[in-house]
């Protein structure tokens, strides 16, 4: 597929579907384990922090189309708020799931090259936070079970996305193509007139 539609990106599209299934796992995080944290500070903590990113979520395609260097900054602010997500032991792992929300909106907002930086932070993060909380082989294999559900989510997003594009550009070829075809039927519709006018012309 050519790059005119979407240069230098994994994808410019995502399904309904996928943001659907975003703002469901960041509702999992709010709710699973709950009961598990210490009310109080642990809790109120939690909501802010959650509320916050969600914020984030909703905004960041508004702000970005907005401000140019907007990208950068918003997956370094989410990137720490899940990360202190990580620090509640009693929390278990489900904070991970907010790094494949990330994951999405990485595939679509940033270049290939950034995209993949990203990715690498996020599991890179993942493994050793998960390791250091619950040893090498339980935070390695609970890792992986998140690495590998990211990448089929976001995997499935992305040629979704790269469907849309080469839908896009099929009909933005055709058009090209007819205006062409008119344009040549107009060209040899005036030939044609001229030839006939010259041939009138010899004739008398």
């Amino acid at each position: 597929m050519s790059n005119r539609l979407a240069p230098d990106r994994f994808t410019t599209h995502t399904h309904r579907f996928v943001i659907l299934i975003s703002y469901l796992l960041i509702l999992a995080v709010g709710l699973r384990r709950r009961y598990d944290l210490v009310e109080g500070f642990s809790l109120e903590l939690l909501l802010v922090l959650l509320g916050l990113f969600t914020v984030l979520y909703a905004s960041e395609a508004t702000l970005s189309r907005r401000i140019k260097f907007y990208p950068t900054i918003y997956f370094a602010l989410q990137f720490i708020i899940v990360q202190i997500l990580g620090v509640f032991q009693e929390y278990q792992d489900t904070w991970a799931l907010l790094y494949i929300v990330l994951g999405f909106q990485a595939a679509r907002r940033c270049s290939r090259k950034e995209a993949l930086l990203w990715f690498s932070l996020f599991g890179t993060s993942l493994v050793i936070t998960l390791c250091a909380e619950f040893g090498i082989v339980s935070g390695l294999g609970r890792a992986l079970a998140y690495i590998v559900i990211g990448v089929l989510l976001i995997s499935y997003d992305v040629q979704y996305g790269q469907n849309e594009d080469a839908l896009a550009e099929s009909v933005l070829l055709v058009a090209e193509l007819q205006e062409a075809n008119q344009k040549l039927t107009e060209y040899l519709l005036r030939q044609g007139f001229h030839y006939s006018l010259i041939k009138e012309v010899l004739a008398e």
